[in-house]
């Protein structure tokens, strides 16, 4: 199976631009709430149906788009994937079980992680979190060189100043100035301006409200944190 979906992947790469969204999280976190919300997204969209007891549900989007070597149009797909929790798998304990079927070393670079967070559980969330991501560090790890995997860290690093500093530069020097300089200033401040605290390592907010759930961040790959069942949360009662 592995195989098969490997060689399905190098074969549509080469026609199309492809990327991948994997969504993780706790048994009834709201992952299939979440995929469905995303495939409905499109006009004219249709579901596939989820089958009950399905390790990984299947869907995909596609968009026209450019990409960064040509301003040309391109037709885009993401692979939408919800890998579902074992049914023998412990209540509360991540399991990355089938994390192999659809992460690999070959999609691995144009993938994101969309991590559920369950938030009609509170107190479960730093669990939850903390243990996701040592999941997910543990897989990207096992398929991957060390010499591949540093270089991911070290794009998703530069990824993360260049989002970071982007609102910084055009206040800085403007539209105006950017055009003036080919954007050699605007790379400079990239490059000089420090990743923002908690994006790369915890923050030392985190750590004081969790202490204990340390994590490290930077996987290689870009994890999205989604807060499901956020209607399950209600205002607190006004003091009497």
């Amino acid at each position: 199976f592995n195989a098969m979906i490997l060689q399905l992947e190098q074969t549509s790469r080469s026609s199309r631009r492809v990327g991948t969204a994997i969504i993780v999280g706790d048994a009834a976190a709201g992952k299939a709430s979440l995929w469905k919300a995303l495939l409905q997204s499109q006009p004219n969209a249709t579901t596939p149906r989820i089958v009950q007891g399905s390790p990984l549900v299947y869907g995909y989007l596609e968009f026209d788009g450019t990409d960064d070597q040509s301003d040309s149009p391109q037709k885009h797909r993401i692979d939408l994937w919800a890998v579902q929790q074992p049914d023998d798998t412990a209540k509360g304990t991540p399991d990355g079980k089938f994390l192999s079927c659809v992460l690999n070393s070959v999609s691995i670079d144009d993938t994101v992680i969309l991590l559920c967070l369950d938030l009609s559980n509170p107190s479960d969330i730093a669990r939850s979190l903390s243990g996701w991501i040592k999941v997910l560090q543990s897989h990207i790890a096992s398929i991957t060189a060390a010499d591949q995997l540093e270089s991911l860290r070290q794009r998703h690093e530069e990824r993360v100043r260049k989002a970071a500093a982007r609102g910084f530069n055009e206040d800085a020097i403007g539209d105006e100035g950017r055009s003036r300089d080919g954007g050699g200033r605007a790379e400079a401040a990239e490059a000089e301006l420090p990743a923002p605290e908690g994006t790369l390592a915890p923050s030392a907010a985190y750590r004081a409200l969790f202490p204990g759930a340390e994590c490290e961040l930077n996987l290689g790959v870009r994890v999205v944190l989604v807060g499901c069942k956020s209607d399950a949360l209600r205002p607190e009662e006004p003091p009497n």
